[in-house]
């Protein structure tokens, strides 16, 4: 983005378009009596095409997709190591789907105490 261009925070609600206030330098000076003439409105998409792709998307599409791979790998490890334990410490059949109910209520829960700590505390800068 430019200088001239002053981005609006939205809500989640609106996110279907996000206004970008754009003055160039050469136009604030004829528009001082009109506020709205550089107020543009652009849908979530063109602000998208706007910003472009950079190494920040690449980072985040890295990060959330090793996190993606390692959640997949822990799902089949408990697929391979259920019949193990169930021998090994001789359970029952209930007690075999209790352990692997147990691996998703900590997805479960882990996922609602991350979010309310995003939203208390918000983004940082890194």
């Amino acid at each position: 983005m430019t200088d001239g261009m002053k981005t609006q925070l939205v809500s989640a609600i609106h996110l279907q378009e996000v206004e970008l206030q754009a003055k160039p330098a050469d136009k604030q000076q004829g528009s001082e009596n009109n506020n709205n003439a550089g107020d543009e409105t652009f849908t979530v998409e063109d602000a998208v095409e706007t910003i472009g792709f950079g190494r920040f998307h690449i980072l985040l599409f890295v990060i959330m997709g090793s996190s993606n791979i390692v959640e997949a790998m822990e799902i089949m490890l408990l697929a391979v190591v259920s019949p193990e334990i169930r021998c090994e410490w001789r359970l029952d059949d209930w007690q075999v789907a209790l352990v692997s109910t147990m691996v998703f209520l900590g997805f479960m829960v882990c996922g609602i105490l991350g979010g309310y700590i995003a939203d208390r505390y918000g983004r940082w800068k890194v």
